[in-house]
């Protein structure tokens, strides 16, 4: 991640009119970089282990019951 990123990572698109960032589910899995702030992110984040991170595999997450493949290029 480039060092342009907030340190907080995750914030509320406008700070008191809106709560989403306490219903959304924000999560990165394996940043580096001089902008991957691990102890300074949002208490909201979720960093995902590599077994968690699988379900979000293209294939997976948007493959649906139709087979659809995201990565086969048509």
């Amino acid at each position: 991640m480039d060092d342009k990123i907030d340190p907080a990572g995750w914030r509320e698109w406008h700070p008191g009119e809106t709560h989403s960032i306490e219903t959304v589910f924000y999560a990165e899995y394996g940043s580096t970089g001089p902008g991957a702030h691990r102890a300074e992110r949002d208490p909201h984040t979720h960093f995902l282990t590599p077994e968690q991170a699988k379900q979000f595999a293209p294939a997976i997450f948007l493959g649906g019951s139709d087979h659809w493949d995201p990565l086969q290029k048509q």
